[in-house]
């Protein structure tokens, strides 16, 4: 009777390890599309206001922003932030995406990289398109 068990426990943990390996690496899989995930961002808006993102790092190439939380149309403006008094640099002008389920994908940003590391301190200013009832928390991902 050991033997039988033992036998049914060895198939049975072969078969965990073949479907185990079987089964995609989620992480692997993200990494293979080219996207890194490097932070995020919780925008409140309360009416008519412009909410500003936390800057985030970016190596260059290409950067992508993913909006959840807000059921209407965002007009969204990318930033390259610059400390010590310096006036930020616009990196693109305002486009138009979905508060909820939206991505909006810039290229070719290597231009704004800057300073010793050579790094784009990247960030956006989001204003809702209809603000007679602009009001909610946005999250928004980035990834380079």
């Amino acid at each position: 009777m050991f033997i039988q068990f033992k036998t049914k426990f060895m198939i049975f943990i072969t078969i965990c390890s073949i479907f185990l390996f079987l089964i995609p690496n989620t992480n692997s899989a993200f990494a293979a599309s080219g996207w890194q995930y490097v932070g995020n961002s919780y925008i409140e808006l309360n009416g008519t206001y412009v909410g500003r993102s936390v800057p985030v790092n970016s190596h260059g190439g290409n950067f992508k922003a993913t909006f959840t939380g807000y059921p209407g149309q965002l007009s969204v403006t990318l930033y390259e932030d610059d400390p010590n008094g310096n006036p930020d640099d616009l990196v693109e002008k305002a486009r138009t995406v979905s508060g909820n389920g939206g991505e909006l994908i810039w290229k070719n940003i290597d231009a704004v990289k800057d300073g010793d590391n050579n790094i784009a301190e990247l960030y956006i200013r989001v204003t809702p398109k209809n603000t007679s009832n602009a009001k909610g928390k946005i999250t928004v991902k980035f990834y380079d």
